[in-house]
């Protein structure tokens, strides 16, 4: 709840790391800048599809997200953003990635 308030009044923010925090969640994506074009969340484990669907209909100008071991996030996600964004995420280059190292031993 307060790291939402205080996203709220970063009004200019274009970058953003919140790799990690444990209270980060689909509110959390709403207070964000519309200004954001880079967010790394990766291991936040409460963020869900509608809270990165809100974020990426919100932030015009986002173009990367590091969303890796989000453990909510689906496939139905992965069409999403590869069907109707512009933005790259490294979420999904990392399961892909993940596959394929898993595939090898």
């Amino acid at each position: 709840e307060k790291l939402s308030q205080f996203l709220e009044q970063c009004n200019n923010l274009e970058r953003l790391d919140l790799q990690g925090i444990k209270c980060v969640e689909d509110k959390t994506m709403q207070a964000l800048s519309k200004r954001l074009v880079k967010l790394d969340i990766q291991s936040c484990e409460r963020i869900t599809n509608q809270g990165m669907k809100i974020l990426a209909e919100q932030c015009e100008e986002l173009m990367r997200i590091n969303a890796q071991l989000c453990p909510l996030l689906t496939q139905d996600l992965l069409e999403f953003f590869f069907c109707d964004t512009h933005i790259e995420s490294e979420f999904f280059k990392s399961h892909k990635k993940g596959r394929k190292k898993r595939d090898q031993k």
